[in-house]
């Protein structure tokens, strides 16, 4: 009785657990998938607000128009380091000058130009008004037109340009004639200009159809320079400092003064006896010289004054004064530095 009862339990716990089995499923084990690295994005540095500070220049463009010989035109543009264009500068005036040099590059023309703290730097600045009487060795002698930009900085950006002039040939009329007779040699046309046409035209017709080196290439009626400029030096920003002065109304050999910096000026201010007969003469040498000067001026149109710059730097010179039927002349010299 006890043995079958106890196979008739064991029986019983068999068919339950089989009946169970039946109900549970055994649970999958859990996937497992790999952590994702995050992804940084960097944050783009902003473009800080224009800054009208004369140090955040680094690039200017220097363009000489020569519509008229006599007067060409400056356009200065200046850049920072994103290359956005400065219109102003806050921290100073701005000081542009253009020479005219001669071949041994002395100073024939000088003008100069002063743009005041804050205000608009203009489109285009007039570089040059030659006197009447200045022309005839203007055309003789000139050579290269030199730009200097005193900074508010105290940096200074030069840009030399060969400036050629002759009045031999109509730039423009011989310009459109090569190109015409260029583009007939092209098309396989014969040479045909009307004999009516302007010389310089014809001229220039008959070159391009030969294709033959244009002569007008000995003109340069203008120029386009890039100044790169290096970062300011951490120094006391340069300004104007009076050297000398020198007066009289007849002819003077000043005595030498010395120079520190690498641009200085000389202003002069000269009043006539007689308007007809006046004369003044100045040339600036380096001391010990007498044949070699580095600056020279005459003015036949007296009354007359002006600010001439130079820009042999460092070093004592002195100046030379001719001068006949005069009240007075003056001589301020100053030193950048």
């Amino acid at each position: 009785m006890n043995k079958k009862l106890g196979i008739g339990i064991i029986v019983a716990a068999i068919v339950m657990v089989a009946m169970f089995a039946g109900c549970i499923e055994e649970e999958a084990p859990e996937a497992v998938y790999p952590t994702p690295t995050p992804t940084f994005t960097p944050t783009p540095t902003p473009t800080p607000p224009l800054n009208y500070d004369s140090s955040e220049v680094e690039e200017i463009s220097v363009d000489i128009d020569v519509n008229d010989y006599y007067t060409p035109t400056v356009s200065l543009s200046f850049y920072d380091k994103y290359d956005r264009r400065i219109t102003k500068f806050n921290n100073g005036e701005t000081t542009v000058i253009v020479v005219l040099e001669d071949v041994f590059k002395n100073s024939i023309w000088t003008k100069s130009t002063v743009i005041a703290s804050g205000n608009e730097i203009p489109e285009n600045i007039d570089a040059i008004i030659v006197s009447i009487y200045e022309r005839d060795k203007v055309i003789r002698d000139c050579c290269y037109l030199k730009v200097e930009v005193l900074l508010p900085d105290g940096r200074i950006a030069k840009a030399n340009i060969p400036f050629i002039y002759s009045d031999q040939i109509n730039i423009k009329q011989y310009i459109d004639g090569y190109e015409d007779g260029y583009d007939d040699a092209l098309r396989g046309y014969s040479a045909k200009v009307s004999i009516n046409a302007d010389k310089d035209y014809r001229d220039g017709y008959y070159d391009g159809y030969g294709d033959f080196t244009p002569r007008y290439r000995y003109w340069d009626v203008g120029g386009h320079k890039t100044i790169r400029l290096s970062p300011p030096i951490s120094e006391q920003p340069k300004s104007w400092h009076p050297v000398n002065t020198f007066s009289g109304k007849e002819d003077k050999n000043t005595t030498s003064f010395a120079i520190r910096g690498e641009v200085w000026r000389v202003t002069y201010t000269v009043n006539d006896a007689d308007p007809k007969y006046g004369v003044f003469y100045m040339s600036v040498y380096p001391k010990g010289e007498t044949v070699g000067y580095v600056a020279h001026v005459s003015c036949r149109d007296t009354p007359c004054s002006n600010t001439i710059y130079i820009f042999k730097g460092t070093g004592n010179y002195y100046i030379k004064v001719l001068a006949a039927n005069l009240d007075s002349w003056k001589l301020e010299v100053e030193d950048y530095y």
